[in-house]
């Protein structure tokens, strides 16, 4: 995730790394930062379905593992949600939606 956040071209291929990804995913479906990074993978190469997908698996595991804060106030799961919905705008925006 840092590679391909700071340094794309030293990260690996999306297609290498859409693979290795999909084997730790079968083994552990419920590994929330596999699914973000797999989020990030599928924007290089501009595909919409697997970005929504992972994004969305991403903040289902997030919210059901309980990695989301309380801080400012916040009770339940308030701000994970807006946080999802902010990406899944994004991620639309971005697409040009």
């Amino acid at each position: 995730a840092y590679l391909l956040k700071n340094d794309e071209n030293k990260a690996m291929s999306p297609a290498k790394l859409q693979d290795e990804l999909n084997n730790i995913l079968k083994f552990n479906p419920d590994f929330a930062e596999a699914h973000y990074l797999s989020y990030l993978n599928s924007m290089r190469v501009q595909d919409i379905y697997i970005s929504t997908h992972s994004l969305l698996h991403y903040f289902d595991r997030l919210i059901l593992s309980g990695g989301e804060g309380k801080s400012n106030g916040d009770e339940g799961y308030g701000r994970s949600l807006r946080y999802a919905v902010l990406n899944l705008a994004t991620l639309h925006c971005r697409f040009g939606h």
